[in-house]
């Protein structure tokens, strides 16, 4: 975020205008390059997994029938859906690259810090997002018994946290740049900025803490004989990416903490090693292994467990007719 505000032109060799830059650095355009090459990959696999869950579900169903969840599904699991968070997530890293890879030749421009910072500070948002999403469908399959929370009062309770966390990060950003292009003060819309990266990070510590649990308790169903190598592959992968989206978390509150001129923000060094490397692992690990796995068979597991449920309920009302009826004619016996 530039400060002072500088209103000359964007595009001018780094140090033209001492002190006016909007970074205390000259943005990398290797770094820049290979980030958004990297996460355009990044998000080109995950449609491409949300396109072939669409169109071919059974796909992303064990190859042999040693499951019930093996049973190809009569139409796409409605939660495949939720795949689309990761799309997004993944495409606002590339879109955040892309800004500081323009602005190596554009260090003056304040539009575009607005947009790096913004883009690569919410994107691991819908990442994380994601990540609930297939820590439920890991329970559907593992057993609820691993949860110590209801699993949908867990969903959207994150999801409720992710949200509103995500709010205050984009009215923070919103006021620090508007503040910062008029020559104001930029700390209250910082201060927002960090009451949601902050609380960010705590949803995703306690999220962590119900990822592991579920884990613990499932571990059985995650290596024991006749498991799902494709779930033990994603739950692997979930594992990965909440750690490496904590990690990240704590370099940005930090980073924030500071200010716009601090430390950690006036060295590229560490956006790269601690933002931008952490993530390209977390998203990665669910490009390669991805959560449509888990949610085409949770889906299918879920339809299943209402048609026991339903099957069961339609037992117990055909035990209540046959009871009234013997009663009935045990009735007309004795008259």
């Amino acid at each position: 975020m530039p400060e002072p505000v500088y209103h000359g032109p964007s595009c001018l060799p780094y140090g033209t205008v001492p002190g006016a830059e909007s970074y205390a650095y000259s943005p990398s355009l290797s770094a820049g390059i290979t980030f958004s090459i990297i996460f355009a990959l990044i998000t080109l696999r995950h449609t491409t997994h949300y396109i072939h869950a669409l169109l071919a579900p059974a796909a992303y169903l064990p190859t042999t029938a040693t499951t019930t969840t093996s049973s190809p599904p009569s139409k796409t699991p409605k939660r495949i859906h939720y795949m689309l968070l990761l799309i997004a997530g993944a495409a606002l890293e590339c879109t955040g690259w892309i800004a500081r890879a323009v602005a190596h030749a554009c260090p003056y421009s304040s539009p575009l810090a607005t947009m790096q910072i913004s883009t690569l500070i919410m994107g691991p948002a819908w990442t994380q997002a994601a990540v609930y999403v297939a820590c439920w469908a890991l329970v559907l399959l593992l057993g609820r018994r691993t949860v110590p929370v209801p699993a949908t009062l867990y969903l959207w309770t994150s999801f409720a946290a992710d949200v509103v966390c995500l709010g205050l990060q984009a009215a923070g950003g919103g006021l620090a740049g508007s503040a910062a292009a008029a020559g104001g003060d930029t700390r209250t819309g910082t201060t927002v900025m960090v009451v949601g990266i902050i609380a960010q990070l705590g949803v995703a510590v306690a999220f962590s803490a119900v990822l592991a649990v579920v884990v613990w308790r499932g571990w059985s169903g995650l290596v024991g004989r006749g498991s799902d190598p494709a779930v033990r592959r994603v739950a692997a992968a979930m594992v990965v990416c909440t750690a490496m989206m904590v990690l990240r978390g704590v370099y940005r509150s930090i980073e924030l903490v500071q200010g716009w001129r601090g430390y950690l923000i006036s060295r590229e060094v560490y956006v790269i090693v601690l933002d931008a490397a952490p993530m390209v692992v977390a998203m990665g690990a669910l490009a390669i292994f991805t959560p449509a796995a888990l949610l085409v068979r949770a889906g299918v597991a879920e339809a299943e467990e209402n048609m026991v449920r339903a099957s069961k309920g339609a037992c117990s009302s055909g035990e209540s007719v046959q009871t009234i009826t013997v009663d009935e004619k045990a009735e007309k016996v004795d008259v």
